[in-house]
């Protein structure tokens, strides 16, 4: 064989390589995804409520775009969303200043206030989940439109986990949630901080008359470090929870509360003043969320 012949061979023999890598490259490419991983990560078992593999496929799934945390699987927003809240926040929004509601159901919003007074990405309440939280002291975070009502008298749940400043050892007072209106008088519901406990301002003083406000406040002071706190509604009576244990509550129910065009606010409610301190995992339910619920809330949050 000539030395032409033997290059042209040469040639011949790397093309003939050369194309089956790209061929085997373009398989490769074109492969469907391993379905076992996907479906691994895709669902996770339940937590103490049934299944919950939607509640963990929206707890576990990446907000980017959102302006929340694309965050690791959590137990915590798992339990809570298997209990179907209005809205749930998990307060760990990172870079932009929208508020994500984890539900789905679309309650968004976002943070409002000057250079120091709000701060994202604070250490968050719960044990061995790195989310994280934000510190208030004067900002707030609003939602974008109405909603969140309880008309008359109905049920409703609020759930947060909040660490206060203190002045002198008291928790220092200020709006933790809620939508109100003010004109001399409030239409609305607030969850405040009061008097070193928790209160909800239940009220209609402008719908109805000047005396038509309830006031259901804890006879107790709120424990040092940071406290989950959850107040319930029945429809007669107001109840109060810390770290999971009922609270003696000086309680006053009886306002059908109106429907308010106003939006839902977290740290702070109008002319009340705002809430100082961290806030983390709020969530709402339209519905009085059962003891062995709160309990287990209260031991996944703590890794009890």
């Amino acid at each position: 064989m000539s030395r032409v012949h033997r290059h042209l061979a040469r040639a011949a023999g790397l093309f003939v390589v050369v194309a089956v890598q790209a061929v085997a490259c373009l398989v490769t490419i074109r492969e469907p995804p391993d379905e076992s991983s996907a479906s691994a990560s895709g669902s996770a078992s339940g937590s103490g409520a049934g299944s919950a593999d939607g509640a963990m496929a929206s707890a576990t799934a990446s907000s980017s775009g959102s302006g929340g945390q694309a965050g690791a699987s959590s137990a915590y927003a798992a339990a809570v969303l298997a209990d179907k809240p209005l809205a749930y926040y998990r307060m760990n929004d990172i870079g932009v200043r929208k508020l994500l509601d984890w539900t789905g159901n679309g309650h968004d919003g976002s943070y409002k206030g000057s250079a120091g007074a709000l701060t994202l990405e604070v250490g968050g309440a719960l044990v061995g989940d790195p989310d994280k939280a934000v510190l208030f002291e004067g900002g707030y975070a609003e939602l974008d439109a109405d909603g969140l009502d309880f008309p008359d008298k109905a049920h409703m749940t609020l759930e947060a986990w909040i660490l206060p400043d203190l002045d002198g050892g008291v928790a220092v007072g200020g709006g933790i949630g809620g939508k109100s209106v003010y004109d001399g008088g409030y239409d609305g519901y607030l969850w405040l901080v009061h008097q070193g406990g928790i209160r909800l301002h239940r009220t209609a003083q402008l719908t109805l008359d000047p005396s038509q406000s309830d006031t259901d406040q804890t006879d107790t002071p709120l424990p040092a470090g940071f406290i989950h706190v959850v107040t319930t509604f029945d429809g007669l009576e107001v109840r109060h929870y810390f770290n999971a244990e009922l609270q003696p509550c000086t309680c006053d129910t009886k306002v059908p509360m109106p429907d308010i065009d106003e939006p839902f606010r977290i740290g702070i409610v109008k002319t009340w003043g705002a809430f100082h301190g961290v806030v983390d995992e709020v969530a709402i339910y339209g519905e009085v969320l059962e003891k062995a619920r709160i309990d287990a809330h209260f031991a996944i949050g703590t890794g009890k």
